[in-house]
């Protein structure tokens, strides 16, 4: 749903709205008017705005009555073009009705994507052999994208009088299933007005001839309003002028007056002030890329129109430029009445104040209305009529806009503005795709505020101008297809228009205007938030691109974010942190550029994402075990984990997520729990912290071990006094530092605490008459190693006396069986054997 600016935002949780992968549906664009009667050819010119995929299109002609014609269908390449002529299909498909009087009506453009605007179409209606062809652009058949079709509404344009001889159109045609009825209105420059019904079948598609509606009306002047009171979301007009004769012809714009749309003002603009712009207005003298024999004076024409019944004013301003530099020229606020029509003196303000040199302007015009309340038509021709320069007026923009084919042959050239309408500079990039769509040439400028970039495309293949990538046009390169993007952060200031050259019969056809492409499944992603305190993640405001089909960042779109409590969470452009444990959302606002079915408008949106801050918690402690066997005692097979959550004030709860049969857990409701030994392998334990109703983890990795062997970390032969022991002299100890290895193979040390050793000793032989007293319960520590190194050394009084220096001249002999163990495993047993002097051997 679009809504006034002014009006609510668009409020849509994200997790609803965002879609990063639209799902493709049936699509539909309409092209309101095609003909293969005597004379007259009709050609499609179909482009896949994908940058990835190629578009597979069926045609279908309906009559004027409205039956179906099915065409070939046709497959497009990402990025290409293709190009259905209509008669030879045809006349290939239904020969009876190629060439006969009546045999016109609208074409519908059927195909499967995942938005209306993949798809770029343009009928080309022209007259076999003479310079007169009109361009027909399609829209997007709402009768597809809407169940039910927005009513409301009408078609606007302007007429006026040509001379004797001059051909005169007015094409009305229904895109929908359903008949359609309203009514056909005229007015004369001063807005007096005629009206009379008008009805559409299904389908069908009504031509008449404007110089008899003109006479019927019996409205005098030379110019005057058109207004068609039918729904613009189903139905499309065209008008269209030529003279056979005088080799003239001429489209005058018909524009969609959708009631249901918002205005196109400036962001909290409640006014809707609008601005108009022309980009491409052709000046008396004729810039001479466009090939127009020497000495043509082109005369500039811009008819203004008030669509609505309320007197309104507007400002018009002309961006000149030339060789001889650019300058500006203001006209004085003019007015219109309700329904009036006013030609500008555009020629007579050239004549005064602009030089006779300048050969382009851009024209705007700004007024205080909602979109389509003013339109405007431009164009300048010679006094025969023939060479003639039709400039369109555009009233949106957008960050990214696609067109359709810029030719470049023996007898097309395309010449282009782009044009920076916003208030900062632009980067603009401008892509050519050529080679069916499989290459590109890039062209990027820094376009200043009001200023415009000009592109002669066969001057690029010529010339051998290179890209932004050092690349090239290839020579025979005949055509090329594009689309724009305005690289700037948050920019939508360029329009894009093209003014294709026809040498053959010397006349110029309608401009092309890239058509905007808008933003689908607006929303946030992620979609919601899963933060810890004081985490910060990412989050942006993403979009499909509506016509090729890509996901794009349109975050610089929004200017305000914000978080719905901050005391849970804060919000910043792409940045969503957490403050405290709780949920709340997070919320961006801006504008966004919506497609209307005629063109873009400007759309307040806001979308919300779910923001959950879960609070931390962190563990403490080793989470080594070992095992105690059966039976034994004192030794150490539990460790206490520790947890310590953020904010204080919250529960705990303990578990075994993995290896839950190696270990046992006692208090696991507490903030302190006791992790007991089971059996042998790993584990894990996780405590869940809960407060203000969010809960937040944390995990830790443990190892239940077996004792099964020792390591010897040091071996040391050292001078022990036996004086201290009662005995005068010296002998030489052992002293020996142990590491606990488990029972894995390789084996593994041990680093659980508190593990108990306990030693026995038993003599076999004992001449020295020497008694000890063995180790028994020692703790090891954290890294399984003994508290101690142990020290192996005898002193007995058979080894006196001594020398002077100490040295034992006794002897005895003993042999010591030694066991070890830790936590009640068998992990060491030895021999050792003593002598008087030392050192014991046997050992380790």
């Amino acid at each position: 749903m679009l809504n006034r600016l002014g009006a609510l935002l668009l409020l849509v949780p994200a997790a609803l709205t965002f879609a990063a992968n639209p799902a493709p549906r049936a699509q539909e664009l309409f092209v309101p008017y095609w003909t293969s009667e005597t004379g007259w050819e009709t050609e499609l010119r179909l482009k896949n705005n994908l940058a990835s995929e190629p578009l597979t299109v069926t045609p279908l002609l309906r009559s004027a009555s409205g039956q179906e014609v099915s065409l070939t269908r046709v497959i497009i390449p990402a990025n290409g073009s293709v190009s259905v002529l209509v008669n030879q299909d045809l006349m290939e498909r239904s020969p009876a009705v190629f060439g006969q009087p009546g045999s016109y009506g609208s074409v519908a453009l059927r195909y499967t994507s995942v938005s209306a605007m993949n798809l770029d179409a343009t009928a080309i209606v022209s007259l076999h052999g003479r310079p007169i062809a009109f361009p027909v652009r399609a829209n997007p058949s709402r009768q597809v994208a809407e169940k039910t079709p927005r009513s409301g509404g009408s078609l606007e344009g302007v007429w006026r009088r040509g001379d004797a001889g001059l051909n005169d159109f007015l094409v009305i045609s229904n895109s929908s299933d359903r008949n359609v009825s309203g009514s056909l209105l005229l007015f004369d420059a001063d807005g007096a007005k005629w009206a009379e019904p008008i009805a559409l079948g299904p389908q069908q598609t009504e031509r008449l001839a404007m110089s008899g509606l003109l006479q019927k009306a019996a409205l005098s002047g030379a110019y005057g309003g058109i207004s068609i009171q039918l729904p613009p979301a189903i139905v499309n007009a065209i008008h269209f002028t030529y003279d056979e004769s005088g080799k003239f012809s001429e489209s005058l714009e018909m524009f969609n007056h959708d009631t249901n749309v918002s205005p196109r003002g400036s962001p909290g603009n409640d006014a809707a002030q609008i601005t108009l712009r022309a980009p491409m207005l052709a000046l008396r003298n004729p810039d001479p890329v466009l090939g127009l024999p020497s000495g043509t004076v082109l005369h500039p024409t811009i008819l203004v129109r008030n669509t609505t019944s309320r007197r309104t004013s507007f400002s018009l301003v002309l961006d000149w430029r030339g060789p001889s530099g650019q300058g500006r020229v203001t006209f004085p606020v003019m007015n219109l009445a309700p329904f009036a029509t006013e030609q500008l003196p555009i020629e007579a303000q050239q004549q005064s104040g602009i030089p006779g040199d300048a050969h382009w302007a851009l024209v705007s015009l700004t007024g205080t209305a909602a979109p389509d309340d003013l339109i405007a038509i431009a164009s300048s021709r010679d006094s025969t009529g023939r060479a003639g320069i039709e400039a369109k007026f555009v009233g949106d923009t957008s960050g990214h806009s696609a067109g359709g084919e810029w030719p470049a042959d023996a007898n097309h050239n395309t010449i282009a503005a782009i044009t920076n309408i916003g208030t900062k500079p632009a980067e603009a990039l401008l892509t050519l795709h050529y080679d069916s769509g499989k290459q590109k040439f890039e062209l990027q400028r820094t376009i200043a505020p009001g200023d415009q970039m000009w592109v002669n495309l066969a001057q690029l293949i010529r010339q051998r101008i290179p890209d932004r990538n050092g690349s090239t046009l290839p020579v025979d390169v005949s055509a090329v297809t594009y689309d724009l993007r305005d690289l700037t952060q948050g920019g939508h200031g360029l329009i894009a228009s093209a003014l294709v050259v026809n040498s053959t019969y010397g006349f110029l056809a309608s401009p092309e205007i890239a058509k905007c492409c808008s933003t689908e499944s607006p929303g946030w992603s992620p979609n919601f938030f899963d933060l810890l305190i004081g985490a910060s993640d990412p989050g942006a405001i993403y979009g499909t691109d509506s016509c090729n089909g890509e996901l794009v960042d349109i975050s610089g779109d929004f200017s305000n974010w914000w978080s719905g409590n901050t005391a849970v969470a804060t919000v910043a452009s792409r940045q969503v942190h957490g403050v405290a444990a709780g949920s709340t959302y997070a919320y961006a606002s801006g504008y966004i550029y919506m497609w209307n079915g005629a063109g873009c408008s400007l759309e307040p949106a806001q979308f919300q994402a779910p923001v959950t801050v879960k609070p931390t918690v962190t563990i403490s402690g080793s989470t080594y075990l070992a095992m105690l066997n059966s039976g034994a005692t004192g030794g150490g097979n539990t460790t206490t984990l520790t947890a310590a959550g953020n904010p204080s004030g919250g529960t705990y709860s303990w578990s075994a997520v993995s290896g839950q049969g190696n270990i046992t857990i006692s208090s696991a409701g507490s903030q302190t729990a006791t992790i007991q030994a089971a059996a042998v392998g790993t584990y894990t334990v996780q405590v869940t912290y809960s407060v203000n109703n969010q809960q937040g983890t944390a995990t830790t990795v443990g190892r239940v071990q077996q004792p099964g062997s020792l390591a010897v970390i040091s071996d040391d032969t050292t001078t022990y006094n036996c004086a201290l022991a009662g005995y005068p002299y010296f002998t030489q100890e052992r002293d020996i530092q142990y590491q606990v290895l488990d029972t894995s193979s390789p084996p593994a040390p041990v680093q659980a605490q508190q593990m108990s050793a306990t030693e026995t000793l038993n003599a076999s032989i004992n001449t020295c008459n020497s008694s000890w007293v063995p180790t028994v319960g020692a703790k090891t520590g954290t890294n399984g190693y003994f508290p101690a190194p142990d020290h192996i050394r005898d002193c007995s009084a058979k080894c006196l006396p001594a020398d002077t220096s100490g040295n034992p001249t006794g002897s005895c002999q003993l042999v010591v069986s030694q066991t070890w163990e830790v936590n009640g495993y068998s992990v060491k047993s030895d021999t050792i054997n003593f002598t008087c002097a030392g050192p014991p051997t046997g050992v380790p």
